[in-house]
């Protein structure tokens, strides 16, 4: 009897664990995005994952999906979601801001590798 005591007790003390993989169904407007996030490796797509990028920091507060703000080669631009809310927002230099909301959903895995 001790010992079950101990293994349940051990049990609800335990942290809960936060999952690294996960994806995040989007609406922005009546358009829906998708993305598939894995945030131990830093990296996330969208859609049909045609290309996998390497995201922005992300906190216990927000998920920067992407961050073109320092890279000269490219359009400024930033896709961020707070975790708390799940607000979705997408801004893009000289253009300005789309806002939507996400929710948590099944990790749908990246795709294969061929090397």
């Amino acid at each position: 009897m001790r010992a079950w005591m101990a293994i349940l007790v051990g049990f609800v003390a335990a942290p809960a664990i936060a999952a690294d993989q996960f994806d995040l169904a989007c609406r922005v407007g009546n358009t829906p995005i998708r993305y598939r996030i894995d945030l131990a490796r830093g990296n996330a797509c969208e859609g049909g994952c045609e290309r996998i990028w390497e995201m922005g920091p992300s906190t216990a507060g927000e998920i920067r999906l992407k961050d073109t703000t320092q890279n000269r080669d490219e359009i400024a631009q930033t896709v961020t979601i707070n975790r708390q809310t799940g607000a979705w927002r997408h801004w893009i230099a000289g253009v300005g801001v789309e806002e939507g909301i996400c929710e948590v959903a099944a990790f749908s895995g990246f795709p294969q590798t061929k090397f």
